[in-house]
């Protein structure tokens, strides 16, 4: 979705920020530069200590990565903000974007309430994100999601129309990437 929506926008033109870094060509989108506050990775809460490890990071890393992307922002000195309230981007985009006077459009892509994560990051921290997330879509300038469904949702709950429905659909550079993968031959196969 973020490589078509931003299809033929110069690269010197788009600064990324994220809390995760890029490793190849999976973003794919270049831009002129990229912003990591780099979640720990001993710290993502993956399968141990879930919810501790989720506690540590948003007490610990939240504030610092909230930091981060407040200084990436004044830094950049951009015209807008294109934000994707997404799991742990959410804390410091709250933060960092409440302060910011650029004008922002959210895409929701997903909740974080969904896949698990309350039973991974608890549920007292997984309803303040939603709050979270629903507040940076309540406060932006513009905002879409991914269906109409969740439109529907996200006026309800937060009293804020979408302007559209993002459409995702597969283009003919995502086939051309698939076409230059190699399949990697293994000697056996671990499940």
């Amino acid at each position: 979705v973020v490589r078509q929506m931003l299809r033929g926008w110069p690269a010197e033109r788009l600064i990324w920020w994220s809390c995760l870094p890029e490793h190849g060509p999976r973003f794919g989108q270049k831009v002129s530069k990229h912003y990591c506050a780099a979640i720990p990775p001993k710290l993502f809460p993956h399968r141990r200590l879930t919810r501790l490890k989720a506690k540590a990071l948003a007490l610990l890393w939240a504030p610092r990565a909230t930091g981060h992307l407040s200084r990436a922002l004044s830094t950049a000195e951009a015209d807008a903000v294109w934000a994707i309230p997404h799991n742990w981007a959410i804390l410091p985009l709250s933060g960092a974007l409440s302060r910011s006077r650029t004008g922002t459009h959210v895409t929701v892509q997903d909740y974080v309430d969904v896949h698990g994560q309350q039973r991974k990051f608890g549920l007292t921290l997984c309803q303040r994100m939603a709050a979270l997330a629903d507040e940076i879509y309540f406060t932006a300038t513009t905002r879409d999601a991914t269906s109409h469904p969740m439109l529907d949702d996200l006026k309800l709950r937060t009293g804020a129309g979408g302007e559209q429905m993002l459409h995702a659909g597969v283009e003919d550079d995502d086939l051309s990437m698939l076409r230059t993968l190699r399949a990697e031959e293994h000697g056996e196969i671990r499940i």
